[in-house]
């Protein structure tokens, strides 16, 4: 059987999806260059790949070392880079900067384990605060969604961003649930329960 001719209007159509492909890659391309351009995230990323490779984690204390010492010149590292480097060998900054005699790395220490709050908490109070994620429903309603929350969480056959917003959902339905006062489900542990 021969093979039927597109129409004009099937090609046009045709052409049509593949440019916006195109686009839509172009666009995305653009916009992760435009945001690995912003010094914090440039600096997450920095932290991140030095902490997966060890050639870069010796390359920090380089970096923190040149940029303290002004003999080795002015190294114009890209922004973002010096504060990654930083977090990543922070203890190590802490005793450059206290062998500089600039602070004492031990007080540092101290003060920032008394006022570290995990980022994570604090996102999740002010997201179930505003939202005000539970209010007028009752414990078993709220244990309810949470559940379902759970299961759509743990489902395997999901792209990532949906097993991501479905994680977060879970998590911030359990959130909540402690806010309101609401028993623990028997799913999740005590010690789970006690760090919401």
């Amino acid at each position: 059987m021969p093979k039927k001719k597109a129409t004009p209007e099937e090609l046009q159509a045709a052409v049509e999806l593949q440019l916006s492909e195109r686009r839509f890659i172009l666009e995305s391309i653009n916009t992760a260059t435009a945001l690995i351009q912003v010094p914090v995230i440039t600096a997450f990323v920095w932290y991140y790949l030095s902490r997966t490779n060890a050639s870069l984690g010796a390359l920090n204390k380089a970096i923190l070392a040149a940029e303290l010492a002004p003999i080795v010149g002015d190294i114009q590292f890209p922004p973002g880079v010096l504060l990654g480097a930083a977090m990543e060998s922070s203890e190590d900054f802490l005793n450059i900067l206290d062998g500089k005699g600039i602070l004492n790395a031990d007080k540092v220490k101290e003060a920032a384990q008394d006022a570290v709050e995990d980022t994570g908490d604090v996102l999740a109070d002010v997201l179930v605060g505003v939202t005000g994620l539970g209010k007028g429903f009752t414990c078993e309603e709220m244990e309810s969604a949470v559940f379902d929350a759970r299961v759509a969480a743990l489902e395997s056959d999901q792209p990532w961003y949906e097993k991501w917003g479905n994680t977060s959902s879970y998590g911030l339905l359990l959130k909540s649930l402690k806010t309101n006062g609401c028993d623990r489900p028997g799913y999740v542990t005590e010690e789970d329960w006690r760090r919401l």
